[in-house]
């Protein structure tokens, strides 16, 4: 190789463009742009897990970590896992909703007993109107 064909592979003398500089700062944002969305999404699982307060929290936060980095093959499992409600409640809890359940109840026959004395009373009053029409002509 002779003097000039060394010289076309080294950038020593290059200067950048404008055109150069907006590319590399394309990239850099696009490169960014995927690390955060790697991290949001190999947090997703354990968000999710700890909001819906699942018992196995801390094993889908590891999942969605290990999954993630792992090519990502089992990350929608350990998403659906997150989602997935054990149906496992405490007592207290079914206890609260059940006397929720039960005010609500005992208001709406509350409300229907109201309702019923209201009728009875306008249908007393309609028939007295009527059979005093009646025996008016």
């Amino acid at each position: 190789m002779d003097q000039s064909e060394l010289e076309r592979y080294y950038l020593d003398d290059y200067v950048f463009s404008g055109l150069d500089i907006t590319a590399l700062i394309i990239l850099l944002l696009v490169a960014g742009m995927f690390c955060v969305l790697f991290v949001f999404l190999g947090g997703l699982p354990g968000r999710v897990a700890r909001a819906k307060n699942h018992p196995d929290a801390n094993a889908i936060r590891v999942g969605g970590w290990a999954t993630l980095i792992m090519a990502g093959i089992g990350w929608p499992f350990v998403l659906m896992w997150a989602y997935r409600h054990t149906g496992e409640s405490s007592d207290e809890e079914v206890a609260d909703e059940s006397d929720k359940f039960q005010s609500r109840i005992n208001d709406l026959e509350q409300e229907v007993a109201t309702l019923r004395r209201e009728a009875v009373k306008e249908g007393e009053g309609n028939s007295s109107a009527e059979d005093q029409k009646e025996a008016g002509s």
